[in-house]
């Protein structure tokens, strides 16, 4: 007996959310002045996955990760990524306005997400409290220790809930348990 037939209506099946596709750079060069940095570089990110650039010194890694956050030109190839306003960045040694309190940051970077209101003080809150930070909202950012604003680095990156996080030696300078808690936070 089917179920038009007995009177009951057939559950349709659920369908998934649709999965990203996947980020990446595909025979990507970069020159800087004369100068070949990264040349035809392929590397594809899968949503959901942690990639670590490993490299030495002047290897090229901040500029292949410039690259993916839409900072820096190639000369040739493809980048693969969502919008630009979809990206978080924590760029080496920072992100942070030293001049502005930790409170105002958050608000300078919400508006340049274009967030605001009760939704971006539920989730600006949530992120301080996560980072260890909520009661240094009215500190300067510039009188927070190295890891507190490598925390605060971290959670205007992720403020906009970003489909690619570019991190860019987001520990470098950090003490042992604030590293702990960058990648906790994560």
């Amino acid at each position: 007996m089917t179920a038009a037939a007995t009177g009951t209506a057939a559950a349709r099946p659920q369908r998934a959310a649709p999965c990203p596709p996947p980020c990446g750079l595909d025979g990507l060069s970069v020159r800087i002045g004369r100068r070949s940095v990264l040349h035809d570089v392929t590397l594809t990110l899968y949503p959901g996955s942690v990639t670590v650039v490993s490299g030495g010194d002047g290897s090229g890694k901040t500029t292949l990760l410039r690259t993916l956050a839409g900072v820096q030109r190639p000369c040739g190839g493809r980048v693969r990524r969502p919008p630009r306003e979809r990206v978080g960045v924590v760029a080496a040694g920072g992100g942070v306005y030293a001049d502005l309190t930790v409170g105002e940051n958050l608000r300078f970077a919400a508006a340049a997400y274009g967030l605001g209101g009760g939704a971006r003080e539920a989730r600006a809150a949530a992120l301080l409290a996560a980072a260890g930070l909520a009661g240094a909202r009215d500190r300067l950012a510039g009188r927070l220790s190295g890891g507190m604003r490598q925390k605060l680095a971290l959670v205007l990156a992720l403020l906009h809930r970003p489909d690619l996080l570019v991190l860019d030696e987001p520990t470098t300078g950090v003490d042992p348990v604030s590293r702990a808690e960058l990648w906790r936070l994560l």
